[in-house]
């Protein structure tokens, strides 16, 4: 499936940073924006990243895409959380059945954001990144999945062990 696959770093803020992960994504039609978090980068810093023309996108979860890294890992090219996919099958594959794709959306890019989560991929004519600063540290940490790091996080494993047993956390 992912034979010739051809990715390109696409440089952004957050492409190599650890922890991402989506906050939010919101689709009305006009604009799809996407808001992400560094989670375990000290100041949790947030980005919005907008695409204002855009004819497709899509969100799987990311173990669903496990063949996609074993494919990017044995051809050397992991490049990080953002990425353009050059000469997109899915572009080929939506021109062949649609055809006025080409017509209304003519030189797309289809940018693919990898998360902790999720992998989104977008295709759209330009897109716009706008830093939104640090995240309060009282928030709770987006996501869909708690991740826990040994030895790190030891007490919070012993805990959760505990509740999964059944026994008093007292």
């Amino acid at each position: 499936m992912y034979e010739n696959l051809k990715i390109e770093l696409w440089e952004t803020p957050f492409s190599k940073v650890d922890g991402l992960t989506m906050v939010s994504l919101f689709d009305d039609n006009d604009s799809l924006a996407i808001t992400l978090e560094a989670v375990r980068e000290p100041e949790r810093p947030r980005w919005k990243v907008s695409f204002k023309t855009y004819p497709a996108y899509r969100n799987l979860l990311e173990e669903i895409r496990l063949e996609l890294w074993s494919y990017l890992d044995g051809s050397n090219q992991r490049k990080g959380h953002s990425t353009i996919i050059l000469d997109s099958q899915w572009i080929k594959e939506l021109n062949v059945n649609e055809p006025l794709l080409d017509v209304h959306f003519s030189e797309l890019n289809h940018y693919l954001i990898s998360t902790e989560d999720d992998v989104i991929e977008v295709l759209a004519k330009s897109v716009s990144i706008v830093e939104l600063g640090s995240t309060d540290p009282s928030e709770p940490l987006p996501g869909k999945s708690t991740v826990l790091h040994f030895p790190n996080d030891f007490k919070s494993v012993k805990k959760l062990f505990k509740t999964l047993r059944g026994k008093s956390n007292a």
